[in-house]
């Protein structure tokens, strides 16, 4: 009984000595799991130079980001929630070159459609290409943006040539890459040469809304080159078409082919240029579904230039504007973002800055998740710091932009 008693004892010894241990090493644990921020900065080398254009957060909270790489294969990257990469594969074509601006996640959540030179590819979440079509006249092909509009996708393309008789085409396609129709207008109808088209929309009687940036057909000045438009192209009549002019004859406006359509509204994203500051600066524009301009908004930065190259529509109604920012006569930029509301009110902008980001930092595309936060890809150049070449570089901020 007595050595009973000593046995019983000595294992309560060890049972307490082991417990400090065990909550030391499940403390352990805890603070390593906790190591991964919510927020963070990550760039990604390749082999080649590479842009990321595309980002998706899929079920398991994870990322893939679409890139081109160099001048050859477009690149998938894999990575988990926390931005930790976890694979990254080339997709392999002969004679498949970088995509122009996106790609889209299918409804079905397994496969991506994406625009690359003069031709569309359909391919999964692994990389594996899966279908593809050629484009026809792919010379025409200038700073036009592929749109996903339902279950089509359309495809905008202008031979940006003066004269006044050049003509614009437009290709829809189906999620299998099937051609549904194709069209085709003369830009003698529009106010001007047409240099860069984006599709908002396609009514049932087969309108469509396109948005853009035209050379006017009138003399201007020479800063006053370029103005943003909206246009209705019917298949038989009159086009509509409102063109958006500062009035100040000192500056010219770029289209960004990013065009948003909320509650049969059209959103546009454009750059604006003054010869009087050298300053470039974002602007929105608002239109209802008639054209009738509802506000224009600008976004100037009196000691810098800001490059816009991404809007999205926020949960809020808001927006969010990502591209990038440098003084004049610099050569670095830095990533920028810039919130606004639902009405183009100014909330808040943020600079993206960073010891790992030593070089020239741009966002190319920028998004809301699922829980509120925003996530923005683009390129970091690190010359110098022996790190030579552009990255892939992926941002996760928290609601309100910060790190």
């Amino acid at each position: 009984m007595e050595k009973s008693l000593i046995k019983i004892s000595n294992r309560l010894r060890w049972v307490l000595l082991i417990l400090p241990m065990l909550a030391f090493v499940l403390g352990c644990n805890k603070v390593s799991l906790v190591q991964h921020s919510d927020t963070f900065i990550k760039t990604y080398k390749t082999d080649t130079s590479a842009t990321a254009i595309s980002l998706t957060q899929m079920p398991d909270g994870g990322f893939i980001i679409i890139s081109s790489e160099g001048a050859g294969q477009p690149l998938m990257i894999r990575t988990n929630k926390y931005g930790i990469l976890q694979w990254n594969k080339a997709i392999q074509e002969n004679g498949f070159q970088p995509f122009y601006a996106n790609a889209f996640l299918l409804a079905d959540g397994s496969n991506f459609v994406a625009h690359c030179q003069s031709n569309i590819y359909k391919f999964d979440t692994l990389g594996e290409i899966k279908n593809s079509v050629s484009i026809p006249n792919p010379n025409y092909l200038t700073f036009d943006d592929m749109s996903h509009l339902g279950s089509d996708f359309m495809l905008p393309a202008c031979s940006s040539q003066f004269g006044g008789a050049s003509e614009s085409y437009i290709y829809v396609y189906d999620e299998n890459l099937i051609p549904v129709r194709q069209d085709s207008f003369k830009t003698a109808g529009i106010g001007g040469e047409i240099f860069g088209l984006s599709i908002n929309g396609l009514s049932s009687s087969g309108t469509y809304n396109i948005s853009g940036m035209i050379y006017p057909r009138v003399n201007w000045t020479t800063y006053d080159v370029f103005k943003l438009f909206s246009a209705v192209i019917p298949t038989k009549g009159k086009v509509t078409e409102t063109m958006i002019d500062s009035g100040d004859q000192t500056s010219a406006d770029i289209f960004v082919p990013q065009i948003l359509t909320v509650d049969s509204e059209e959103i546009l994203l454009g750059e604006r240029f003054s010869s009087t500051t050298s300053i470039y600066y974002p602007i929105v524009v608002k239109f209802d579904k008639k054209l009738n301009l509802i506000w224009e908004k600008e976004f100037p930065v009196l000691t810098a230039s800001i490059n816009p190259y991404s809007l999205r529509l926020c949960k809020d109604g808001g927006f969010i504007i990502s591209g990038d920012i440098g003084n004049t006569g610099t050569l670095y930029t830095q990533p920028y973002i810039l919130k606004i509301d639902k009405d183009g009110n100014k909330q808040w902008d943020k600079t993206i800055t960073s010891a790992s980001l030593e070089g020239s930092g741009i966002f190319y595309s920028g998004t809301e998740l699922i829980d509120g936060s925003f996530a923005f890809v683009g390129s970091s150049s690190q010359f110098g710091k022996g790190l030579n070449g552009i990255r892939v570089l992926f941002v996760k901020t928290d609601a309100n932009g910060n790190l």
